[in-house]
């Protein structure tokens, strides 16, 4: 039995969870072969997500299983500031499952899910906030032009 008081409980915290919180689901198996470049490409990832936001996103990360090397990348992005949460999975759950996790896990008001291996033009979030502003009753927007799409949205009669 402890005795007194947790020094912890009144504590007043001043962080709270910024307005968007960026999701990534992060697999780095190795870095062979195919997987060669995996980890530039997802710290260029990280980075790009975070730093040409344009505001404040906190960024919650999924690693799915990666080797030691793509553990420790992730680690020291974190150290770093960039990613505000971070998981590690012993097995890989999947983009599905870990996305529905990530999902029910995120504080902010807006989420924005992106893949490991997306760049990040400068100022990629305001567009996309900004059409959320004139639609709000819209369920998903994305950045991504969704080719197969286009044919039902634009055919003539």
């Amino acid at each position: 039995m402890r005795v007194g008081t947790n020094p912890n409980k009144r504590q007043v915290r001043e962080w709270m969870p910024a307005r968007v919180t960026g999701l990534m689901a992060v697999h780095l198996p190795n870095t062979k072969g195919y997987h060669a470049d995996r980890l530039r490409v997802v710290e260029l990832a990280i980075r790009s997500m975070v730093l040409h936001a344009g505001e404040r996103l906190d960024l919650w990360v999924w690693d799915n299983a990666s080797c030691g090397v793509g553990r420790k990348l992730l680690r020291r992005l974190q150290e770093e500031g960039l990613i505000q949460s971070l998981t590690a999975s012993r097995e890989n759950l999947g983009v599905g499952l870990t996305k529905q996790t990530l999902l029910r896990a995120a504080l902010g008001e807006i989420v924005a899910y992106s893949d490991d291996d997306v760049y990040h033009c400068p100022g990629w979030l305001g567009p996309q906030l900004e059409l959320l502003a004139h639609f709000p009753d819209v369920g998903a927007v994305t950045g991504a032009p969704l080719r197969a799409m286009f044919d039902w949205g634009t055919r003539s009669a």
